[in-house]
């Protein structure tokens, strides 16, 4: 399937246009328990994205959360990378919801969960766009997506493909890492843009790869989300990114332990 660029500077989606003072119904982010790996329901005004879709063996507690939830169709779905644990459900989502829109980096994969995706975006003729850095998706004046960070060049390396998704909601922001790396953050860090956000979703399960020092006190977060499986073979979270929090007094929440983590947010105040 052939991914197309909107050759613009910023992406405008108009979705919704509410009045904040009397209609909007707030923000709901849920960091959905899919074992290890990743999905992330954001609800606002009657409108749903998506974040990832875990892997294919956590896709029916997926749908189940996804149904309690009484969503019937998603405004987009962002495509950080194309790494089976974060992609592999979402074919099943395509297959039950309607969606409007997908959005990736471009970064591509010969893996077989990949090739079914695809395969099916363009099956039902889902519109699918790549985002570079400094795209914009507005939903309205108080709600916004901004893509920090997006690359397709990393052959060895799918992580630091991983597109880097700043949510702005009024006065309240929260920063979607995807899986990339230190590399990535690095270069965050030199591109001087704003990376202050009230939560963060750690990078890559919590792995050591990520979440630098330096990155963490630029981001300055009061919340941060950890989405891993129980007993995971790979130790995810890593000891060291779990110090970094606590050494910094920051309230974190991990799905092997919580389970399903749910934020909420009056473009102010986010509560848990």
């Amino acid at each position: 399937m052939k991914w197309f660029k909107l050759v613009i500077i910023s992406i405008v989606i108009l979705i919704f246009s509410g009045c904040f003072k009397t209609s909007n119904t707030g923000l709901k982010i849920s960091c959905i328990n899919v074992g290890e790996g990743d999905s992330i329901l954001i609800q606002y005004n009657n409108k749903n994205f998506l974040i990832d879709g875990g892997p294919l063996d956590e896709s029916d507690n997926l749908l189940k959360y996804i149904n309690l939830s009484g969503i019937k169709n998603f405004s987009c779905i962002f495509i950080t990378h194309p790494h089976e644990d974060h992609i592999g459900g979402i074919p099943k989502i395509l297959l039950k919801y309607k969606v409007d829109n997908i959005f990736s980096s471009g970064s591509a994969s010969n893996s077989p969960a990949y090739i079914k995706l695809t395969n099916l975006i363009k099956q039902k003729g889902i519109k699918a766009a790549v985002l570079t850095k400094g795209d914009k998706i507005i939903i309205d004046k108080y709600f916004f997506f901004q893509i920090l960070s997006s690359e397709n060049s990393n052959k060895d390396n799918l992580n630091n493909n991983s597109l880097v998704i700043k949510l702005t909601y009024c006065n309240n922001t929260f920063l979607f890492m995807g899986d990339a790396e230190k590399e990535i953050e690095d270069n965050l860090l030199e591109s001087k843009v704003s990376l202050k956000s009230d939560v963060i979703k750690i990078a890559h399960h919590g792995s050591s790869t990520s979440t630098s020092d330096e990155f963490l006190d630029a981001v300055s977060p009061k919340i941060a989300l950890i989405s891993c499986g129980l007993n995971n073979s790979f130790n995810h979270p890593s000891k060291i990114v779990v110090n970094r929090l606590k050494n910094r007094n920051i309230l974190f929440f991990r799905t092997d332990i919580d389970g399903t983590i749910e934020l909420h947010s009056d473009g102010n105040k986010i509560k848990h």
